[in-house]
């Protein structure tokens, strides 16, 4: 084994480099689409209450993960977790317009994602 990384996964990083660092189109100013705002709402309802919880908390009441953890009785580890599931679970709401079926690590593990 070296500890030079793959070919593959230098390429992901790379692109992920990229991807971070391009410029940002400005939010256009006024009110916000009705159609997207619907979806985020679906998007809010359909998740367990828990991940639901800690993402209005984070976002909305401006807690940090260490409050969250000392209210909700989690470790601070497992409320990153729950608001990074929170975010996936929006992002692919609003790319697809429906809840992402649930699936264990261990199939997006074999899938190499």
């Amino acid at each position: 084994m070296t500890d030079t990384p793959e070919p593959d996964m230098t390429q992901r990083a790379r692109r992920a480099l990229e991807r971070s660092i391009e410029p940002v189109d400005p939010i256009p100013s006024g009110a916000p689409d009705p159609e997207i705002l619907a979806r985020l709402e679906a998007a809010l309802l359909s998740m367990p209450k828990l991940r639901r919880e800690i993402f209005l908390a984070v976002r909305l009441d401006a807690m940090s993960y260490d409050q969250i953890a000392k209210v909700t009785g989690l470790s601070v580890k497992a409320v990153e977790r729950q608001f990074a599931s929170a975010l996936c679970h929006l992002d692919y709401n609003l790319r697809h317009g429906e809840a992402p079926p649930p699936r264990h690590w261990w199939q997006r593990w074999r899938q190499g994602r």
